[in-house]
């Protein structure tokens, strides 16, 4: 790749986007607001930089020099990582120009954004389903559990995400609204207002830095949320496909739970009737992180069922899919089968 390559990240809640561009002999980052001290002096070391970064499971120092052609990869890492010394603690949405990676211009019509279905779950889950959601764990740490989860619905992004409300969200996340018999959680609309709640507080929590590592089971929790959506109508829908392509695109390539965003987003996009030529392939990438193949997905997840129920219903059968999504689905479907007769 020739001449420059451009980064746009749209900031939360802020009018202005950062840019960062670079070309084969350098990088830099502008603004229309301040650059904090921090990222100045960062930015002024013209020669290199030392940073880590991760490349797929392993750990080490990664040289970047102006003098010296870098690789795209390790553009995109730099992009990153200047990103977040920017942008500080906050997560972001970026969409890369000219790198060969999620994000490009069939995605940036989805306008990712984690914001709308936040505030759309927040206006349908009133006071009474908070006291019920803190309540999961047979009531304990009732009245900590219930403030937490009244600073989230305020709009409170918490980081790092304590055990109040942690558990009783990770509670919920596992309520099947379909099942009378299920507890803790609710019935029918209530139970999965509520259950979305839980997923979409845990899986936007989970971008932010200080809470990597943090949460356990996200494959789960994206089906679960990607079910409930489903059940509460198109407009809910929509707005979980931004969503998750916010998710997905802000998640670092190497993420072992990166593809379970892309194959939610994927099914959204089919039951929506919003797959445009060349979406599936714009997506595709994300299935495949380094390490991890694409037919193990399901083997452990614990909804690994209601990942093969919506991915046979939407992926496969719906007329709104076409044939490259069909053997996609279809390939995940038979390993994972075959898997499950090992």
């Amino acid at each position: 790749m020739h001449g420059d390559c451009v980064w746009t990240i749209p900031l939360p809640h802020a009018d202005h986007d950062k840019v960062i561009t670079g070309s084969e002999h350098t990088i830099s980052v502008t603004q229309s607001g301040e650059v904090n001290a921090c990222t100045r002096q960062i930015l002024e070391q013209a020669d290199w930089l030392r940073a880590v970064v991760s490349v797929g499971n392993r750990m080490g120092w990664c040289r970047i020099d102006n003098r010296d052609r870098t690789t795209k990869r390790t553009r995109t890492l730099w992009a990153l990582l200047l990103s977040r010394f920017v942008v500080g603690p906050r997560p972001f949405c970026f969409r890369r120009k000219c790198v060969e990676e999620v994000s490009n211009q069939s995605l940036d019509q989805l306008e990712a954004s984690s914001d709308d279905l936040l505030r759309i779950v927040f206006s349908n889950v009133d006071e009474s389903m908070l006291r019920e959601i803190a309540a999961a764990d047979y009531g304990a740490d009732f009245d900590e559990h219930l403030e937490q989860l009244a600073a989230i619905k305020s709009g409170k992004i918490l980081a790092p995400m304590q055990w109040e409300p942690k558990e009783v969200l990770e509670l919920i996340r596992w309520s099947e609204p379909e099942d009378p018999s299920w507890s803790p959680g609710s019935t029918g609309d209530r139970g999965h207002w509520m259950r979305l709640f839980a997923c979409a507080a845990l899986l936007r929590a989970a971008s932010e830095p200080a809470n990597q590592g943090h949460f356990t089971g996200e494959d789960s929790t994206i089906i679960q949320l990607v079910e409930s959506v489903m059940k509460l109508g198109d407009k809910t829908s929509h707005a979980a496909l931004k969503f998750l392509c916010w998710c997905m695109q802000t998640r670092p390539p190497e993420e072992t739970e990166r593809p379970y965003f892309a194959i939610g987003t994927l099914i959204l996009l089919v039951r929506l009737d919003k797959l445009e030529p060349g979406t599936f392939d714009a997506i595709q990438p994300a299935t495949k992180p380094s390490g991890l193949y694409p037919t193990r997905l399901f083997k452990d997840c614990q909804t690994s069922k209601t990942w093969h129920r919506l991915v046979t219903e939407v992926l496969i059968e719906s007329n709104h899919s076409n044939q490259d999504v069909r053997d996609f689905a279809g390939s995940l479907l038979q390993d994972s089968d075959a898997d499950a007769g090992a």
